[in-house]
């Protein structure tokens, strides 16, 4: 049996880049006491139209030896929202941020460190003089007042 050679017609493909993507990330508050809460979140959104990417995975980073470790995860609302509520009980510096892996269609991103401090809340001593002692002050200015006149 022979085989008679053959051609297809030319089939053109077009290869789409990922969605561009940006994704922000603010804590609400920059320095907290031990085991204060205290919120990491942001907006994931498209870069070319702004529009939010809903549903999406982000990914809670931390610095930790050097490295970026995940600790936590969770997923963009309809407006492209996350949050989550962080609580750390070691004084020291903490540097965080997000990640959203992206897919096929839509590209990754990394959003910009955010750095909380931990300290020891300050103590404020206040000292009282009792109302006598402040009585008796009092009356003693007022005998040396008069005595010089």
């Amino acid at each position: 049996m022979a085989y008679n050679p053959a051609t297809s017609p030319e089939v053109n493909v077009q290869v789409l880049a990922p969605i561009p993507t940006a994704l922000t990330l603010v804590s609400n508050k920059s320095q907290v006491s031990p085991n204060q809460e205290f919120q990491l979140s942001g907006i994931l959104t498209r870069t070319d139209t702004g529009a939010p990417i809903v549903g999406a995975v982000i990914s809670y980073q931390e610095y930790v030896g050097g490295v970026w470790t995940t600790f936590t995860a969770g997923i963009t609302d309809p407006s492209g929202y996350y949050i989550q509520i962080i609580t750390k009980s070691a004084v020291g510096n903490y540097r965080f941020r997000t990640m959203f892996e992206g897919s096929a269609l839509i590209a990754g991103a990394v959003s910009p460190e955010v750095n909380v401090a931990l300290a020891e809340p300050a103590t404020w001593q206040v000292y009282v003089l009792p109302v006598v002692g402040v009585i008796a002050a009092i009356g003693v200015i007022w005998y040396l007042a008069r005595r010089k006149h």
